[in-house]
């Protein structure tokens, strides 16, 4: 399954390396593409950080190259890591699990390896801190007023129907530890705006 752009004959070598590792040869014979298109479809992808070229001791004991796919290839094949995490909430809600108890210490944990960025700033430079934070993270977020942030994009918004108190309360103890205030958070979704208004109290 294509999920990016790229050129179909590109994508047709990530498919083929997510098989194995292949040689240029072996690579040219399994897609009917000659050898010198192969090698220029290679160079492409290794600029962009999606195959890697690997050493090997040949049958004849001379070194021939294999190519493999890294890890930001991964990007171009499905996953569905979101379906996981919605079954383990669901299992430890199943088992009375301290579902909000088990959110809020993770939150904690993941805020104490943000917090010297915080350390003796203020207020107002703490919030600026944390709004690039939210935007490099993709929740395209904004300040309002005097120390409110409209966040028009939820990174777990696949869990927020059926575990919404506990994802409010990850983001909540989050931006509290962070910020070293009390926060509230109140979700507003109406045919004009879709948004999460953050308060720092």
């Amino acid at each position: 399954m294509k999920l990016l752009n790229i050129s179909e004959s590109r994508f047709s070598i990530l498919l083929t390396l997510k098989k194995g590792n292949y040689t240029v040869e072996e690579l040219s014979s399994m897609l009917g593409m000659s050898q010198t298109g192969v090698r220029q479809h290679l160079t492409i992808l290794e600029g962009e950080a999606l195959v890697k070229k690997v050493s090997i001791k040949g049958p004849t004991g001379r070194p021939k190259y294999v190519y493999s796919l890294t890890e930001k290839a991964e990007v171009f094949f499905p996953k569905a890591y979101h379906n996981l995490l919605l079954w383990l909430f669901e299992e430890l809600k199943s088992r009375d699990f301290p579902l909000e108890e088990i959110i809020i210490s993770i939150a904690r944990r993941n805020a104490a390896r943000y917090k010297e960025r915080f350390k003796n700033k203020t207020l107002k430079e703490k919030i600026n801190i944390l709004l690039d934070m939210l935007n490099s993270n993709g929740e395209f977020a904004e300040i309002i007023g005097e120390n409110k942030i409209k966040k028009y994009n939820c990174l777990f918004s696949y869990l927020v129907p059926q575990f919404n108190n506990a994802i409010c309360k990850y983001d909540e103890t989050f931006y509290a530890e962070l910020l070293d205030r009390n926060i509230k958070i109140t979700k507003i979704n109406n045919e004009k705006e879709r948004f999460c208004l953050i308060e720092i109290l």
